[in-house]
């Protein structure tokens, strides 16, 4: 049960990393984001510094790559969102 608990875990973080590359790689080729919300972006980064901490503070290794990944993702958007707005 315990590997079932980890793929599942794993398969998780790779699709939400990877659900963000669609968003980031319409913003770097169309070199606009004015649809993308600050607010959205300010809670994503909170979120994902959240679950950060949380990860480092349980332990748990695929809580905080994960997370950690995230959030370097969510500060690309919001670099593209200040340089391309």
């Amino acid at each position: 049960m315990h590997l079932i608990t980890h793929i599942i875990g794993i398969s998780a973080g790779i699709l939400s990393i990877v659900s963000l590359f669609p968003q980031i790689h319409k913003i770097y080729t169309s070199k606009s984001a004015k649809d993308l919300s600050y607010g959205m972006l300010i809670g994503f980064l909170i979120t994902s510094v959240l679950w950060t901490v949380y990860g480092l503070m349980t332990l748990e290794v695929i809580v905080f790559s994960v997370n950690m990944i995230m959030f370097l993702c969510s500060l690309l958007l919001f670099y593209l969102k200040r340089k391309y707005s």
